[in-house]
């Protein structure tokens, strides 16, 4: 058992209330960040999304199979449909 303070009871010194006003620079400095967080991984993951869609697309065509991409997509469509269907909501 731990002797010192510990986490119950509100005893950390991080969890206190604090008193007065806090400055809004820290909220806008935290708000840049998160901000810039999201667009980076946004961006790369839309970036890599394109590209990627972009080879399969070339992939096939290049063999014929672009009918198996129009019922891949027909299926995805058919199953999503249902799944709205059978909702409760």
């Amino acid at each position: 058992m731990q002797n010192g303070p510990g986490l119950i009871g509100g005893e950390s010194p991080h969890c206190r209330p604090r008193r007065g006003f806090d400055s809004p620079a820290h909220y806008t400095r935290d708000f840049l960040i998160l901000a810039a967080s999201f667009f980076v991984i946004q961006g790369s993951s839309a970036t890599a999304y394109a590209l990627f869609g972009a080879k399969a697309f070339r992939w096939l065509r290049k063999r014929g199979l672009a009918h198996v991409q129009g019922r891949v997509t027909s299926a995805i469509l058919a199953c999503a449909a249902g799944m709205l269907a059978v909702s409760e909501k």
